[in-house]
């Protein structure tokens, strides 16, 4: 996280992944990724406990058809899929982790790294694909990327 705000440079392959940032962050970015022409995704995940409901809610955020949130490795596999999802780049920006990383840690952990290997499959073809977790000022000093 940066003090004096998010800078990263969106359109560079080699620093795609997953970032933590403050709420606070989460406009500055969604407009940089607008001037980029990017495809932006929300997802919230307040009162998310577990693994199937962030399946659910990421579908959601990235405007798939019925279904895609009820299994995670086809989730997956259609968001590491090229064709599935045409665009200059993507930015997922995903608020309100707290309670998932308070009920289980390691399961929010094991999304953020499949999130990570979807970005560098992204990056690998030229297709630019940015996570960021949004957290409490707090708890995003106290992290770093993955």
């Amino acid at each position: 996280m940066n003090p004096q705000g998010v800078r990263i440079d969106l359109t560079d392959m080699a620093s795609c992944g997953v970032y933590f940032v403050t709420r606070e962050d989460i406009g500055t970015l969604a407009a940089n990724a607008d001037q980029d022409d990017f495809n932006v995704h929300h997802v919230d995940l307040a009162d998310c406990r577990d693994h199937a409901v962030f399946a659910e809610r990421l579908a959601a955020g990235f405007s798939l058809p019925a279904g895609y949130g009820r299994d995670w490795p086809t989730l997956l596999n259609y968001l590491q899929d090229m064709d599935g999802l045409p665009s200059r780049g993507h930015l997922v920006l995903i608020t309100h982790p707290e309670t998932w990383r308070q009920a289980d840690a390691d399961g929010l952990d094991a999304a953020l790294d499949a999130l990570e290997e979807t970005a560098a499959i992204w990056a690998a073809e030229g297709v630019a694909f940015f996570v960021f977790l949004a957290q409490t000022a707090e708890a995003a000093e106290s992290a770093t990327s993955l």
